[in-house]
């Protein structure tokens, strides 16, 4: 059994940040700088769903956008909470959907155009950003 567990804990803490994108509307790439950073390139409207979008303490996620209008909309597909404890950076507007939940810790770093965190769903079809404009 603690073989298990201890593989559990190194396997966890291989994985950071957002994990596992599936692009669904955009041009993205992502570039993983280190372990404990990552940083997105997006163009002005972006679609990803995420198996898990946390960002733990000590770690960093970046979002490159055109402009201060550009939008990147996220949604969370597993069942469990977003956690942004670390850093979440970007020049544009940052969308962030998670049913499940979404806890911003008070250590939390936060520097977006803006910023909308929801646990309201969205349609799996999203082709209209103007809701976010």
């Amino acid at each position: 059994m603690k073989k298990i567990i201890s593989f559990l804990i190194v396997n966890t803490a291989l994985f950071c940040s957002p994990q596992e994108p599936n692009i669904i509307q955009a041009n993205v790439s992502l570039e993983s700088l280190s372990p404990e950073f990552l940083k997105i390139h997006v163009n002005d409207e972006a679609y990803i769903e995420w198996r898990d979008f946390s960002i733990e303490l000590g770690e960093k996620t970046e979002f490159i956008q055109p402009h201060q209008e550009a939008v990147v909309i996220n949604r969370v597909l597993e069942t469990f909470p977003s956690r942004i404890l670390g850093e979440l950076r970007s020049n544009g507007k940052i969308v962030l959907v998670n049913p499940d939940g979404i806890f911003i810790g008070k250590e939390a770093i936060i520097d977006t155009g803006s910023l909308i965190a929801s646990t309201l769903d969205l349609n799996t079809h999203v082709k209209d950003f103007s809701a976010v404009q």
